[in-house]
């Protein structure tokens, strides 16, 4: 697309830095100290990249109504209006607005990038794409013995 191209524009990114083959033991090519979306923002710094949707399956990123009740889907990157033109597409696809958790800049990608492992873990445990993870904390002001 060019550098051009995407200069001032939201760039979603969905993907997972995996290496191996579908169906086989895969391991994460960027981790700990770096992200896919720290490598893309520097390659393009005039795109406003935001990492959204690689915690879920594809059916789970559009239809978040497949799994019941409340649960969580994530956006990390470096540009505010970026996240909440990202967010309002996410309730587009039926995503509730309280359940999009900003994690932060760019940097917070690699946290979710690294859920990976577990994400694939889980589905073939459960052998279903059809779940999430939810944020689930205690209230705030209560104490607790």
């Amino acid at each position: 697309m060019g550098a051009e191209n995407l200069a001032g524009k939201p760039l979603i990114d969905i993907a997972l830095p995996l290496d191996g083959a579908p169906g086989e033991q895969r391991s994460l090519v960027v981790a700990n100290t770096d992200s896919r979306d720290e490598q893309i923002q520097r390659a393009f710094p005039d795109a406003r990249v935001v990492k959204t949707l690689n915690t879920v399956h594809v059916d789970v990123m559009v239809d978040p109504a497949r799994v019941p009740g409340q649960h969580n889907i994530f956006v990390s990157g470096n540009d505010p209006e970026a996240k909440r033109t990202v967010s309002t597409l996410l309730t587009e696809f039926g995503w509730q607005s309280d359940a999009i958790l900003d994690l932060g800049d760019i940097r917070t990608a690699r946290g979710v990038e690294m859920y990976a492992p577990l994400l694939f873990t889980l589905a073939g445990v459960l052998d279903t794409w059809d779940f999430n993870i939810a944020i689930v904390q205690r209230q705030r002001g209560l104490k607790f013995s």
